[in-house]
């Protein structure tokens, strides 16, 4: 562990080391202080770093949550939490569809994800070049419509439900 790492104190928050936080991690709110090789606490220089887990993200369109809400409604056996601050389902503790800025995001099997993409869904990556396996984005003209989209969100159900339950949900 990097000495800078175990000298990382957010003013306010946890007294003591945080190990969980990166050295780069930003809380606007609060300055980052670190115990410079001297013995001297310095404020870090934070200019370049954004927020965490922003990613420069926007919010989802009203009328694209609005159409995500009505295709996942009455959905047996899910729960609704956020995922990277957009909504989200889960079943089995598994997220199997959500939103992401501008993108509504399905957990399917290969066979779906090969027919879906066929369709015109895009890998989807929450931050460049870090793609999550298994999820793509529904193509605009199935987003745009929850009834074209209900038919997805329920083979992304039944996918995580033919998985084991996550362990500890």
């Amino acid at each position: 562990m990097s000495p800078l790492r175990d000298a990382v104190r957010i003013r306010g928050r946890h007294p003591g080391p945080q190990p969980h936080l990166s050295p780069t991690f930003q809380d606007f709110a609060k300055e980052i202080h670190i115990l410079s090789t001297a013995g001297t606490l310095e404020v870090l220089n934070t200019d370049h770093v954004s927020a965490p887990h922003t990613g420069g993200w926007t919010k989802a369109p009203p009328e694209l949550v609005e159409r995500f809400l009505a295709a996942t409604e009455d959905l047996p056996g899910t729960t609704r939490r956020p995922m990277f601050g957009f909504p989200a389902v889960f079943a089995n503790g598994y997220m199997f569809s959500g939103l992401h800025q501008d993108r509504w995001v399905v957990r399917l099997t290969d066979a779906d994800l090969a027919e879906l993409a066929a369709q015109g869904g895009r890998p989807f990556e929450p931050m460049p070049g870090r793609p999550m396996s298994g999820y793509l984005a529904l193509p605009a003209d199935i987003a745009s419509d929850p009834a074209a989209a209900r038919p997805w969100v329920e083979r992304a159900l039944a996918n995580v439900l033919a998985m084991s339950p996550k362990p500890g949900r």
